[in-house]
């Protein structure tokens, strides 16, 4: 019975994943057609004007087939049942329709944020495709969890699958922590280009354009979907303000202050981007030397808290026997139970140890 579990989470893992690059797919073809309709509009507006004098000589036209429509809707009002009773399954079809929609809208006010989580998190992770990734993320999950299932038992592949998960999920999180570091170590940089240009006598908006294909990436590609926000019409500082909420780099946020005050009150924003630019080298220099004195603290953290979790999902996978005579004890359950709660407390105080 735990082995048709396994498998039936395995198959739900390709489902899930199937369903995400599908609803990936669904969005990119919405916003085609959303884009196609806009441009429809506006051309639709340029020959509206054309045309007013038209709509002015059918305008008799129009009254007089109000009015017909007028006498029909008199006439409709006589008409048989038989009509109403053709149009019962209509009406049933679109009642069906309308709730099929409801539920439709319902299960993606769910799963929505979920995705959307996903995809900010392996956009901050520099992961390119990130439907593709998930993908084969979800088809590789499911294959070790049929593994896990045949060569041990239910519960085995069920703690590996929730091992591999949590390894993927701190591995996403560990390469959207470094591609923000590296993000705050290019702006100083990219600043003095920027100051560069307003020296000479570049605008703010063009010193930003110009000066962003010349910095390295990451953020070379948050500078190029800034400039992209910028030629749609976007506000430069409201750019900048998209830029911090989605790679969650506050020193974004600052300089969006900054650039947004420059604009509307005017003043030396040259000078305010060195000084910032200068504070963000001393900031950069002041946390490098707390990282080398805290390295011994972080290193005991980790070791302290995979430790424990790395030697439980061994001894599950290959003595499964030793671990199901503790867990079908209702004593040696309650210990497990017990030991699961103090990892985790055990591991929240390492991390809030490492942080100060």
């Amino acid at each position: 019975m735990v082995s048709v579990l396994c498998y039936l989470a395995a198959f739900a893992l390709i489902c899930v994943a199937g369903a995400l690059l599908l609803w990936q797919r669904a969005g990119q073809t919405q916003r085609r057609v959303t884009t196609a309709r806009f441009v429809d509009r506006q051309i639709g507006g340029m020959h509206g004007a054309t045309m007013q004098g038209g709509t002015m000589r059918d305008g008799a036209a129009q009254s007089g087939s109000m009015q017909s429509m007028a006498m029909g809707g008199a006439m409709s009002g006589a008409m048989p049942d038989a009509l109403s009773q053709r149009r019962g399954p209509q009406a049933q079809a679109a009642q069906r329709a309308r709730e099929t929609n409801a539920f439709q809208r319902r299960l993606s006010l769910l799963v929505a944020p979920v995705i959307e989580y996903g995809g900010r998190l392996a956009h901050r992770a520099g992961v390119r495709d990130i439907g593709r990734f998930y993908l084969f993320s979800a088809l590789g999950l499911a294959a070790l969890t049929l593994v896990a299932a045949i060569r041990t038992n239910g519960i085995g592949a069920t703690a590996l699958l929730i091992f591999a998960v949590l390894i993927l999920r701190l591995w996403l999180w560990n390469r959207a922590v470094h591609q923000q570091r590296r993000i705050v170590r290019q702006l100083p940089g990219f600043l003095d280009g920027v100051v560069r240009l307003i020296t000479i006598g570049s605008s703010l908006p063009a010193a930003f354009q110009s000066a962003g294909p010349a910095s390295d990436a990451p953020l070379r590609g948050c500078l190029e979907r800034a400039s992209r926000m910028m030629r749609a019409g976007v506000e430069i500082d409201k750019a900048l303000y998209q830029l911090s909420e989605l790679y969650r780099v506050q020193e974004f946020m600052l300089v969006s202050a900054v650039v947004r005050l420059s604009v509307k009150y005017g003043g030396r924003a040259d000078l305010v981007l060195e000084r910032m630019a200068t504070f963000m080298r001393d900031r950069e220099m002041a946390e490098r030397e707390l990282v080398a004195l805290s390295s011994e603290t972080r290193l005991s953290a980790w070791i302290l808290a995979l430790l424990p979790i790395c030697i439980g999902s061994f001894i599950i996978f290959t003595n499964p026997g030793y671990f199901l005579g503790m867990w079908n004890d209702p004593a040696g359950r309650h210990l497990l139970y017990g030991a699961a709660a103090l990892q985790v407390i055990g591991v929240f105080m390492l991390f809030r140890l490492a942080k100060l």
